[in-house]
């Protein structure tokens, strides 16, 4: 059963809150899929294009324009961004203020059927029409669930997102994924469809614990790893993790995901590099979702990640010496992760094998590695040896 679900006006006395912003425009075509069906997907503008920076009253003016003539506003958010996020947005934006605020529970658990269909009767009640707008203001799990209710109701309504995680800054905002969880399995159901903008400011991350922090890290090294070698060694070289020395990268990070899902919007090819990590990193995190104990998203991408580079130097030619040096780095890195606890195999296999990227074939199907720098797509693993990369990973 889902969390509660709650949804109010807002009235509060917001607190000072300085930052700056930029923002990326999508543009939005048709494109069509194998069954000559009509898809939606994003065909992204170059990131420097739209370009500002701003601080909240910036921010909140440049909302306040985007949505002029929009009838109704809707800000779906969760408890702890209403708590410490949101009462500077209405203290200084007409359009928040006039918004209907739409609150679910914090955490994963939100991600789900049942929150959907809530959400779905509070548009209905309100006559939501097509031509409103939808404000998702959170992490990756409100962009998720916000753009999964964009994207379904009425076949379809206007939604904008403003990540206030790392996680969401660099990767779940962008590209145009959405989903919920079901039956514990990560994101089975969702849509391709993208936000008509996604506003990010970095100041926002100081807001953030540090696991949220670390998790969202976790998606930038990945994005490195398959993309950028140097990005990767700028990373790792960083005295610490913090909010401030973090934010020189996040642009950076961000168009490596942007450029990926411009040349293959509906992962058909190259996009599938960004599920480095993922297929353990999921079916991991779907482990502790069914026992009720959620882990960060992050956490469990380092997990994938790290288990999926011994899969490389079997499979796609990383070397000993890149394989030893990604995971002394990751293991220094994530020394909060919690690998004493982790499952045995035999509860992973059958969320590997429900795997999105897999086919027909009894193989499951990876991302690996090259080298640092140059990930490669649809490499088939047999369970055999995926279950030896685990077992390597969990005695390392």
């Amino acid at each position: 059963m889902c969390p509660w679900f709650e949804s109010r006006w807002h009235h509060m006395k917001a607190k000072d809150l300085t930052s700056f912003a930029f923002f990326i425009f999508p543009h939005l075509e048709i494109l069509t899929d194998k069954s000559r069906r009509p898809i939606l997907a994003a065909m992204e503008t170059e990131l420097t294009e739209h370009l500002v920076f701003s601080d909240i009253p910036g921010l909140a003016q440049a909302l306040d324009a985007m949505v002029e003539g929009r009838s109704q506003l809707f800000l779906l958010t969760d408890s702890k961004v209403a708590a410490c996020v949101l009462p500077a947005l209405i203290a200084e934006s007409e359009s928040v203020r006039r918004a209907h605020i739409i609150e679910v529970e914090s955490g994963e658990g939100s991600k789900c059927i049942e929150i959907a269909h809530h959400i779905w009767s509070q548009l209905a009640e309100s006559h939501a029409s097509r031509n409103d707008l939808l404000i998702n203001l959170g992490g990756g799990m409100i962009t998720d669930l916000g753009g999964f209710i964009g994207s379904t109701y009425k076949r379809g309504m206007a939604f904008m997102h403003i990540p206030t995680s790392l996680m969401a800054m660099t990767d779940a905002a962008i590209g145009g994924k959405t989903g919920i969880d079901h039956d514990s399995i990560k994101n089975l159901i969702g849509t391709y469809a993208p936000a008509s903008q996604v506003l990010i400011c970095p100041q926002f991350l100081q807001t953030l614990p540090l696991n949220e922090l670390y998790s969202g890290f976790a998606e930038m090294l990945k994005h490195a790893l398959v993309a950028d070698q140097d990005l990767w060694y700028q990373l790792t070289e960083l005295g610490a993790i913090t909010p401030s020395t973090i934010q020189p990268f996040i642009k950076q990070s961000l168009e490596i995901k942007k450029r990926i899902c411009q040349a293959d919007p509906l992962e058909n090819g190259s996009r599938k590099l960004l599920n480095f990590g993922h297929t353990f990193g999921h079916a991991v995190e779907s482990v502790f979702l069914d026992v009720k104990n959620p882990i960060p998203h992050g956490y469990a991408v380092a997990i994938g990640m790290m288990t999926e580079t011994y899969l490389s130097l079997d499979i796609s030619g990383l070397s000993v010496d890149q394989r030893n040096h990604i995971l002394n780095t990751m293991n220094r890195i994530f020394s909060v992760l919690p690998l004493e606890k982790l499952p045995d195999f035999n509860d992973l296999v059958k969320y590997l094998r429900n795997d999105k990227k897999n086919s027909q074939s009894e193989s499951l199907n990876f991302t690996l590695l090259a080298h640092i720098g140059n990930g490669v797509y649809d490499q088939h693993v047999s369970l055999k040896q995926a279950e030896n990369a685990w077992q390597q990973m969990l005695i390392a």
